[in-house]
């Protein structure tokens, strides 16, 4: 006899340039309600977001820092080791294969 095995099935998500969803949504004359989400997943090796992972990581808001370039990416962002991932190591889950 055979057992249904069920998978738990993993999430997807998708980057958001946030400020091209801002630009669009009101320039449709609409508003985002960004309440509705309470987890993020940067996608950056730039410095410049070192405040808003502190915040995230600070508010338990923070699933991952995934950084393109392993071997370039701003120092400050070291601090956050337990959050960071390479977009080289999920090469395998995001490569498109014909």
């Amino acid at each position: 006899m055979k057992k249904n095995i069920r998978r738990e099935k993993e999430n997807n998500y998708a980057f958001i340039d946030s400020q091209n969803l801002y630009l669009s949504v009101t320039n449709q004359g609409w508003e985002l309600d960004y309440k509705k989400y309470d987890k993020a997943i940067i996608i950056s090796g730039d410095g410049d977001f070192c405040c808003l992972i502190k915040y995230l990581v600070d508010h338990d808001k923070l699933i991952k820092l995934l950084i393109p370039n392993k071997k370039r990416y701003s120092s400050l962002l070291r601090k956050f080791n337990k959050y960071i991932s390479f977009i080289s190591d999920q090469k395998k889950k995001l490569e498109y294969k014909k």
